[in-house]
């Protein structure tokens, strides 16, 4: 499975040959993106040469080491 978090910190996930958006099951109106703006959106764990854990409300998505793409400005994961 590929992963890719966009710029906005959107969660994307490559499907039949494209970027597919993730909407959220658990929003009160339709067509809202799964993303970091959620507080069950946990940060990517990196773990060396066995790929990515990216931990959500109720399920865990596990990448390759090269099928996980993190595209949110550096600024963004490192504040508080």
């Amino acid at each position: 499975m590929e992963i890719r978090i966009n710029i906005f910190g959107y969660l994307r996930l490559f499907r039949n040959g494209a970027w597919k958006p993730q909407l959220c099951p658990y929003a009160s109106s339709p067509e809202v993106n799964c993303g970091d703006w959620c507080p069950m959106f946990e940060e990517p764990e990196i773990r060396k040469n066995t790929g990515v854990r990216l931990q959500l409300c109720q399920v865990t998505l596990v990448a390759g080491p090269s099928d996980f793409e993190d595209l949110r400005p550096m600024a963004e994961k490192n504040s508080c």
